[in-house]
């Protein structure tokens, strides 16, 4: 594989693409939407899933799970309150041989050394729980979110092939074998059958209400920070290929003195820096705390900030969600921030949910206002795209299909449409294999309310592959016909290649190049919008646009 190959795969990562397997998504009843809300009555959990009395209960902190050779465990979801005990009861001979994890795909190594191909460290994975919980079948996987931790993660359990479940000799009927775990850690946990990798279950445990953790504090002074050596465009390519590395540097030197290397490395290799920007995140908060998140830059595509988010979850779950959430997300004064940062909850619920996507949207569901639920969808659906693509680190998302250009956005709830149209191209281009023309017409056949985003998100892949090549961008943009389309392909094109305040350059080269008057407008208005949320300055970057532009480009 070529350096171009390579590169080509590196930007439909910031584009985050999807890959095989599917799913029906169900709603909870009356609500119109995935989950019900927390003031749902207290027979169904906070995720809209029902406690079950039968046949799980035995008594209040211990349930009961059965394993029968011909239909696997009874019930494959298990909804219980942290600190209950779960015993597996093997009605089927001794067959049952329980491992936590994936099933039919095999395990990885937590966190991996993976070179960031998806951005993640994901691992174990199964093929489902209840039908009658999805509406369908199980036809994909979804990784074991305890895979996610950068260190400690869930307890320390073991992962893939080593036990979860021990040996307990505690049942009355020495033919039916029985293993049990007492889950003390909220999250959502995978385990299969060894002797039958197929047989596959869930168990979601969640800290109990009135419970919460100890507040977050931000002490930016808790930071290292040194000023790193002088790098060669071989230490930036060593430091963007390598999680260890990235790890040593930031103990050495800062998260943010790495984060700026990162970025750096990323101009002089073209190398993309998401990636290693989200594992730096998640090595941040991981090592140390809430000051991970102070302070941060919004270079490579907002990934550190996205990585501090996600790892959030890993030891504090989603108790204390609306507290932790104001403690790390920047004010409303900085909106492109604050975006950002709701947008990494996203990130953070799908993968601790275990790529759930109706219990991650209801999750997001929980914010306190629109605007922050809506960039939370947002981060939950790119999540869902980047799990797609990461058959290297070992599963697949159960909400994409290979043969369904436009799922799951076409089986969603009008509520979450928009957002998912908005990452949905990425996986149009598997189904499509790369031809950008047939992405194009699929577009078209989105719903019309939703084509402004399609071709937005048709755009942001434009410009994360040809993000050097800017005369290319606007020739894959002129590829709809019709012009307000070309527009909104630009536009998301511009949201990508001018994300900080660095890349001002690019933006401006950008729109130079476009010379259909329509969507040359929609380009410099796409770059100014950008301009005053993210330029320190105003006046340098306005002098550069056409006259017309600069008066409109100062006004805020």
């Amino acid at each position: 594989m070529g350096c171009r190959d390579l590169n080509f795969i590196a930007g439909l990562l910031i584009a985050a693409v999807l890959a095989p397997g599917c799913r029906t998504v169900g709603v909870a009843p009356g609500t119109g939407v995935p989950n019900p809300d927390p003031a749902a009555e207290e027979s169904v959990d906070g995720h809209g899933h029902g406690r079950q009395d039968s046949p799980g209960m035995a008594g209040d902190r211990e349930r009961l799970v059965h394993y029968r050779a011909g239909e696997g465990f009874v019930p494959n979801r298990l909804d219980v309150d942290t600190g209950t005990r779960v015993v597996l009861v093997d009605e089927s001979g001794g067959q049952l041989d329980p491992r936590l994890g994936l099933g039919q795909q095999g395990a990885l190594d937590p966190g991996g050394s993976d070179g960031h191909a998806a951005h993640v460290g994901h691992g174990a994975a199964h093929v489902g729980h209840a039908a009658e919980h999805s509406g369908l079948a199980e036809r994909g996987g979804h990784a074991d979110s305890a895979e996610r931790a950068e260190a400690g993660g869930h307890g320390g359990h073991d992962h893939g092939g080593h036990p979860l479940w021990a040996r307990d000799d505690s049942g009355d009927d020495s033919s039916q074998p029985r293993f049990a775990h007492t889950f003390d850690t909220s999250g959502y946990w995978r385990f299969h059958n060894a002797a039958a990798p197929s047989h596959v279950a869930l168990v979601v445990a969640l800290t109990p209400p009135g419970e919460k953790p100890e507040p977050l504090v931000v002490e930016p002074d808790a930071l290292p920070s040194a000023s790193p050596p002088e790098m060669t465009v071989e230490d930036y390519s060593a430091l963007l290929s390598d999680t260890e590395k990235v790890r040593e540097y930031m103990r050495s030197y800062g998260p943010e003195e790495t984060l700026e290397l990162l970025r750096l490395g990323e101009v002089e290799t073209g190398l993309d820096c998401h990636g290693s920007a989200h594992h730096l995140g998640r090595m941040a908060f991981a090592e140390y705390g809430a000051a991970a998140a102070s302070g941060l830059a919004e270079t490579c595509q907002s990934g550190m900030r996205h990585g501090v988010m996600e790892q959030l979850f890993v030891g504090r779950g989603i108790a204390n969600l609306a507290d932790d959430v104001d403690a790390l997300c920047p004010d409303a004064s900085d909106a492109f921030g604050r975006h950002q940062c709701f947008h990494g909850v996203g990130h953070g619920v799908m993968a601790w949910t275990a790529y759930e996507l109706e219990d991650a949207l209801g999750i997001c569901g929980r914010l306190s206002d629109e605007s922050g639920q809506r960039s939370c969808y947002s981060g939950v659906f790119m999540e869902n795209v980047v799990s797609g693509l990461s058959g290297a680190v070992g599963q697949r998302s159960a909400y994409v299909n290979a043969e369904d250009p436009h799922y799951p956005c076409n089986a969603l709830p009008e509520r979450y449409v928009n957002d998912c149209y908005w990452y949905q191209t990425s996986q149009m281009l598997t189904v499509f294999n790369q031809d950008l023309g047939r992405v194009a017409d699929a577009c078209m056949e989105a719903p019309a309310s939703s084509r402004r985003s399609c071709f937005g998100s048709y755009g942001r892949d434009v410009g994360a592959v040809h993000r050097r090549n800017p005369y290319l961008v606007v020739q894959y943009c002129r590829l709809p016909e019709s012009l307000m389309h070309r527009g909104h392909c630009i536009d998301g094109a511009a949201r990508t290649l001018f994300w900080d305040s660095t890349q001002q350059d690019a933006g401006v080269a950008l729109c130079a190049e476009v010379d259909e008057s329509i969507v040359a407008e929609a380009c410099w208005q796409s770059i100014v919008n950008q301009a005053h949320a993210v330029a320190p300055d105003l006046e340098p970057f306005c002098a550069r646009l056409p006259a017309r532009w600069r008066k409109r480009c100062l006004a805020r």
